[in-house]
């Protein structure tokens, strides 16, 4: 295995990623947290990372995991919720990153399962925000 942050300069410090290689080839494999309160320039620094990291040659199968906070996303069919022409930042941000998973032809493993419940004020709150985006082969 080789540790590829190197290659990475734009990399965010809360994600990493690192390069697995094996008789079977080779396999990108990083987790990501995208919070929910980042400014426009880390949000920005955090898309061209994983842009970067999907640009990888085509003959590694790539893996990301983490938190991406996607909170807009129909994860049924891929679609980011609301008006197509929002100028909603969330929606707009979340559109950016859906369209790299498109872009790079990556799916999803996680449709309907909550990946995080919480208690606020009496009520159980229960989320998707955490998924897996992997190469189709």
């Amino acid at each position: 295995s080789s540790g590829i942050n190197a290659e990475w300069p734009l990399r965010p410090g809360d994600s990493t990623a690192i390069l697995l290689e094996c008789n079977l080839g080779k396999l990108l494999l990083s987790c990501i947290y995208r919070s929910p309160s980042l400014n426009i320039s880390q949000e920005d620094k955090l898309l061209n990372y994983f842009s970067s990291l999907n640009e990888v040659g085509d003959d590694i199968e790539k893996v990301f995991v983490g938190d991406f906070n996607f909170k807009h996303v129909s994860w049924l069919s891929g679609n980011v919720l609301g008006c197509p022409d929002s100028v909603n930042s969330s929606i707009v941000t979340e559109k950016k990153y859906m369209d790299i998973v498109q872009d790079f032809g990556l799916s999803w493993i996680i449709t309907d399962q909550v990946t995080r419940r919480r208690v606020v004020i009496d009520s159980v709150q229960e989320s998707l925000l955490d998924q897996i985006f992997c190469t189709d082969d």
